[in-house]
């Protein structure tokens, strides 16, 4: 089987910090099973709001013109066969650095909602939170990107959820980090 290849978006701006804990440990785990991976921090990058000015529907399209960084992490992720979105928890949602990435990704589909660019690919969903109960917001997130898997043909390929309030917090959670381990083996070996 061939290598998959793994592109994480980090989405927190805390290097190191539960989020992107949960991350490396996933990528760590894909890469010594044969997986290639790649991180791309997010509050690293400028990725400015979409305008919907429709003109990656109209002359130039499923191309946003909009200059920052969105081209370059487009790229990436249409090369990418798994595209991990790990995000924290905000004030009850994703943080907003992965929300401005989304939002651009509608110039990834044609004016009839159609034809996404991204479709056929695995995406895994990591998201920590302060709270104890999953149910508040980090399940009701994961459940989000499972409704849009069908109509843009993609495949929520995992998810890994944890509830962390603290810096660091998420690495003595055994049974989390083993899950992170474990999903990370088995998106090496993905198939959609």
């Amino acid at each position: 089987m061939e290598a998959r290849n793994i592109l994480a978006l980090v989405a927190s701006p805390q290097k190191g910090g539960n989020t992107d804990t949960l991350t490396m440990t996933l990528l760590k785990s894909a890469n010594e099973q044969g997986a290639r991976t790649e991180v791309v921090y997010l509050v690293d990058k400028v990725i400015k709001p979409c305008t919907q000015c429709e003109q990656c529907h109209q002359n130039f399209p499923n191309k946003c013109q909009i200059n920052d960084d969105f081209g370059e992490i487009t790229e990436k992720m249409i090369k990418a066969d798994i595209i991990v979105l790990a995000t924290p928890i905000w004030w009850s949602s994703m943080h907003s650095l992965l929300k401005l990435l989304l939002d651009r990704c509608y110039s990834l589909v044609d004016k009839n909602w159609n034809n996404f660019k991204l479709q056929g690919k695995g995406f895994v969903i990591i998201a920590c939170q302060a709270q104890k109960n999953l149910d508040l917001y980090v399940n009701p997130l994961v459940k989000e990107f499972e409704v849009y898997q069908d109509w843009l043909k993609f495949k929520v390929a995992g998810a890994l959820v944890a509830s962390a309030a603290e810096k660091g917090d998420v690495a003595s959670n055994e049974e989390v980090m083993d899950k992170a381990v474990k999903l990370g083996k088995t998106l090496a070996q993905w198939n959609y």
